[in-house]
């Protein structure tokens, strides 16, 4: 859920930036759908890479014996 919402704000901040920097952009169009994927692609890689050892960590725990250990 975090992912998408991040992804989405970052799309909508992203195609908004580039009207500022189209200046800069040799060879891409404004709105380079290429681009846009790669950069979604990686922050999906990097989420799943972060959250992978976490989620092992979980599973591999027994939740009874934390609830009494609390």
């Amino acid at each position: 859920m975090v992912l998408v919402i991040g992804v989405a704000i970052g799309m909508l901040l992203a195609s908004w930036m580039t009207r500022y920097i189209e200046s800069r952009l040799y060879g891409i169009s404004r709105l380079d759908p290429v681009s846009f994927a790669g950069a979604v692609g990686i922050v999906v890689v990097v989420m799943a890479a972060v959250s992978l050892p976490v989620c092992r960590r979980a599973a591999r725990t027994n939740p009874t014996e934390t609830l009494r250990e609390n």
